[in-house]
């Protein structure tokens, strides 16, 4: 597996679990309202299922009563180091052009 698509995995399942353990629920009990099986919901939230239909996903996102944009959002998964390098590059050349 893709090493971003790992890491985006990870954070989809640290998402579904944060969501699951403040409603007080068990991962046997999402899996049952989400019509899906534990082990489903056991690799969902450990990563190991890197990619879950969006069937999938609207069954646990509707069965904790959040939006399946919340477990997507990839804020706490992506590495922001290669971006700001980018940046600073770009930053860079376009500072060099102004000075010719």
């Amino acid at each position: 597996m893709d090493e971003r698509a790992a890491a985006y995995a990870r954070g989809v399942g640290k998402r579904v679990r944060r969501k699951r353990e403040q409603r007080g629920m068990s991962a046997t009990a999402l899996a049952r309202r989400a019509d899906l099986s534990r082990q489903t919901i056991a690799n969902i939230e450990g990563g190991s299922s890197p990619n879950p239909t969006l069937q999938v996903l609207f069954r646990v996102a509707d069965a904790l009563g959040v939006e399946v944009s919340e477990l997507l959002e990839p804020s706490e998964c992506v590495d922001a180091q290669p971006l700001a390098a980018q940046l600073h590059a770009m930053l860079d050349e376009h500072t060099s052009d102004d000075g010719e």
